[in-house]
């Protein structure tokens, strides 16, 4: 689910953006733990919410700059509990909800013709 709100007054404009990702579970059994009682116990991923930002400044009616922050709060996904190789690959591949890159801060300019 994503929420997103856009305000602009004047020159100025500002967006909140909140990305929920569901709770997920990866099938792929070379991720499972044996479990006595059913065979296999295979890991759930949390679910996460991601907020962005953005503040954008309009000098001129067609120039925009705008600063952004994708993943505000630095959320990751949820470490494997049994890494696919040693110290190589510490977040599944397959069930990803969103990036393992952490907080992203961006800067953009925008022109209309």
């Amino acid at each position: 689910m994503i929420v997103s709100a856009n305000y602009e007054y004047k020159k100025f404009g500002i967006l909140f953006r909140v990305s929920r990702f569901g709770e997920v579970t990866d099938l792929l059994a070379t991720l499972a733990t044996a479990d006595p009682k059913t065979g296999f116990k295979y890991q759930t991923f949390a679910a996460k919410t991601l907020l962005d930002i953005s503040l954008t400044f309009r000098p001129i009616k067609n120039l925009g700059i705008s600063l952004g922050v994708n993943n505000l709060t630095d959320v990751y996904p949820d470490l494997l509990v049994n890494p696919q190789t040693t110290n190589e690959v510490i977040f599944s591949r397959r069930t990803n909800q969103f990036g393992t890159q952490g907080r992203f801060i961006n800067t953009s300019v925008n022109y209309n013709f």
